[in-house]
């Protein structure tokens, strides 16, 4: 086994490299790319490099390479050549198709695939790999998930069964794929006390944090959610590796980077032998809210070092009259913000709100959030719970609840 020897893998998730948010804004660098392109390109050969500094025995891609099954040429010959980087220095990949590869038909790594250059291998249908004494269980995003001939969970419960005879138990075992968690975050919200929470995967029918423990792996490494996260697992370290670049502004608090497993390396309580390496290049992102009173002041109190070039957005929240001073002084304000930090781009939400219903409704919302992610049964059951603890009056609960019945079934009829 390679544990006698040492052995590493880096594990790299959620590439998205034709990210083409705010397309019509090009790099001011490459040419004719829109420059949240060019953002997830540079962080992608960055990695590369770093692997190649690294020297892993294996790189393994779990998904989402592209952003869309139909990247550009451009895009396309991006990423062969980060692969020729790797096959000139004898570190082979392996490649799992995404969500976001693939198609009713076909996937963006097809054509790639048919070329059968041995590295990158390209996986698009789960499978038992045995390699240099370690047994790898590999998960993509299958076609037949994508055409709803399967569930994820029931491929990947035919998986587990049918690689069980086959397992050396002197084999380590490793699992990769691309696939969602119950019980993992699958982003992050602002609570109404400003402090960052997770919005869980409660989805029943999901692949949960227990069925990863029921594989029988040493390590469970996954794409697919874009956050950096350790699964509460009991019997393997299973983590999601995220993406390599903050998609959106939501993602503007998370680290981003790839995780390299080092059998040389000391064993920690969270990781075991991993490492995090983060990314120190993200696109910055800026938030700014409330009246342009509260905006102004955050903006004089910033410190623009960490925000040069960032991608800003302004979400006022006030009533009328302070919707106006909003209006009236948003051009000079802009004006302020670009002589600070030069941002790439701005963007502006306006809500015009009674201050007393936006409270509750950011009371119901963030209750519906901490519940996590809900089916159509389970998030009406919500909405009558909720009937219940803020209305007192037996007979308007009783139309209420009714009237959530009509409108559930009317939905059910059109889906």
């Amino acid at each position: 086994m390679l544990y006698n020897i040492g052995m590493k893998i880096a594990v790299i998730a959620d590439a998205h490299l034709n990210k083409s948010t705010y397309k019509n804004i090009m790099d001011k660098d490459q040419h004719g790319l829109p420059f949240r392109t060019a953002d997830f390109m540079k962080s992608f050969e960055w990695m590369i490099d770093k692997v190649i500094d690294i020297k892993p025995h294996l790189l393994e891609i779990t998904g989402d390479i592209f952003d869309n099954y139909g990247p550009s040429n451009h895009v396309r010959a991006f990423f062969n050549k980060q692969m020729a980087k790797l096959r000139g220095v004898n570190i082979p990949v392996i490649v799992l198709v995404g969500n976001h590869d693939a198609c009713m038909k076909h996937h963006a790594l097809k054509p790639l695939q048919e070329l059968d250059l041995g590295s990158p291998m390209i996986v698009d249908q789960p499978m038992l790999y045995n390699w240099n004494g370690v047994s790898m269980m590999l998960m993509p995003y299958s076609i037949d998930v994508e055409q709803g001939n399967i569930s994820l969970r029931d491929e990947f419960l035919k998986l587990i069964e049918d690689s069980k005879d086959d397992l050396s138990k002197n084999n380590d075992i490793f699992f990769f794929g691309h696939f969602g968690v119950r019980g993992a975050s699958m982003s992050t919200y602002k609570g109404k006390d400003g402090v960052t929470k997770d919005f869980l995967n409660k989805s029943k029918s999901d692949i949960s944090v227990d069925d990863l423990d029921k594989i029988g792996a040493d390590y469970v490494f996954l794409g697919d959610y874009h956050k950096f996260q350790i699964l509460p697992t009991k019997k393997c370290k299973a983590m999601f590796t995220g993406s390599i670049e903050k998609s959106d502004i939501s993602e503007a608090d998370q680290k981003k980077g790839f995780v390299v497993y080092d059998s040389n390396a000391e064993d920690s309580p969270d990781m075991g032998k991993c490492k995090f390496i983060e990314y120190p290049h993200c696109r910055p992102m800026l938030v700014l809210s409330g009246t342009i009173l509260d905006m102004q002041t955050k903006l004089a109190e910033l410190d623009p070092s960490g925000y040069k070039s960032a991608i800003v957005k302004l979400v006022f929240k006030g009533d009328k009259d302070e919707s106006n001073k909003f209006a009236i002084g948003l051009h000079d304000f802009k004006k302020k913000i670009m002589e600070k930090i030069e941002p790439v781009y701005i963007d502006t939400e306006k809500k015009v709100v009674d201050l007393k219903q936006e409270e509750e409704a950011k009371a119901i919302q963030e209750e519906i959030l901490e519940k996590g992610q809900a089916g159509d049964e389970e998030i009406l059951q919500l909405m009558k719970d909720m009937i219940k603890e803020r209305v007192s009056d037996a007979k308007e609960i009783s139309e209420l609840e009714k009237m959530l019945d009509t409108i559930h079934n009317k939905v059910k009829v059109t889906q």
